[in-house]
């Protein structure tokens, strides 16, 4: 499996609507039900492990790095620099200081990105301007994705 098949799998779910702690490709997600039920679909190891973790099903709004940075070391491969990062790999961004939000890259000249969506209800694509690319603290990829 590598970048594009992510990047195919979490392209069909565009439009899917978002929802706070939301775990359903077909209903509703948020941005780690999103990651995560694509890693599911694609089968990679650890991705259903990763939507049952306790460290992301029982979250408010306020971000614990600790933890994330945590649950993703045991669910994913940190891809180093971030600029390194490919298409299909996940970023996770902050919206403040602290990281709390995770995306795919899906293209990089110019970089887009897919991701769950608050503010659009949705899941959507588009262009990472600066400000989304400022955001971004580090990328990971799914274990067993090649670039």
């Amino acid at each position: 499996m590598n970048g594009a098949d992510v990047i195919n799998e979490a392209r069909r779910h565009l439009g899917v609507r978002w929802r706070h702690q939301g775990r359903n490709l077909a209903l509703s997600v948020d941005c780690i039900g999103y990651v995560g039920g694509v890693g599911v679909a694609l089968g990679v190891p650890g991705a259903a492990e990763w939507l049952a973790d306790a460290r992301f099903t029982g979250y408010g709004r306020q971000p614990k790095p600790d933890m994330i940075y945590q649950a993703c070391a045991e669910y994913l491969d940190p891809v180093t620099p971030k600029g390194a990062a490919l298409p299909g790999d996940i970023l996770l961004m902050r919206f403040e200081t602290e990281p709390q939000h995770f995306a795919f890259l899906s293209a990089l000249d110019p970089p887009y990105m897919l991701h769950a969506l608050a503010q659009a209800r949705r899941i959507v694509e588009h262009r990472m301007d600066d400000l989304w690319q400022s955001r971004v603290v580090c990328a990971y990829r799914f274990r067993g994705v090649t670039a």
